[in-house]
Order: C-alpha cells, then sequence, then structure tokens
C-alpha cells in the first residue's frame, strides 16, 4: 500500500491560491491578493491606515480613523482629538 505524500500548510495555501488565480497572470497575483485582503479588512487594514494632511505640519502623516478617542500625527506629533458628534 502506498501512502500518500504529506505537505506543509503553507504549501497546501499555496497549491489552493494557485488553482483560484490559474486565469490570472502571474505579475498580477500579488495585486489581486493585497486588494482581495484590503477589502476584506482584517490585519490589512491595520497594516496600511490611510492618512489625511495634519493642519499642523502639514505632511499627509495624519490618519483618518481615530485610535482610542484621537489621533496624533506621525510626522510632528501633534495629537488631535476626536470631534463629538453632535
Amino acid at each position: 500500500m502506498r501512502r500518500s505524500k504529506k505537505i506543509s500548510e503553507s504549501e497546501a495555501c499555496d497549491q489552493a491560491i494557485n488553482r483560484m488565480l490559474e486565469d490570472v497572470p502571474e505579475e498580477a497575483r500579488s495585486y489581486v491578493l493585497f486588494r482581495t485582503v484590503q477589502k476584506a479588512g482584517g490585519m490589512m487594514k491595520a497594516m496600511y491606515p490611510t492618512f489625511t494632511v495634519c493642519p499642523s505640519c502639514g505632511k499627509e502623516r495624519l490618519p483618518t480613523e481615530a485610535h482610542n478617542g484621537g489621533r496624533f500625527c506621525r510626522s510632528c506629533r501633534e495629537w488631535f482629538p476626536e470631534k463629538a458628534v453632535a
């Protein structure tokens, strides 16, 4: 009796991704995966926040979403409390 070859979990994931994206060109796969994960939210959303222009220093380093009730510029470190919703 012949046993089936065991593969690692990461190799099984790679094979599943290749089956799902068989019609997508190789150079576009990373973009498709990035956009899919970004759309789903989760970890990618926390890793790549969106930024706006800081009114204090003028650089685009102020996160658009608040964390713990306020936002701080990642350039000048100025802290901006969230405005109360009336």
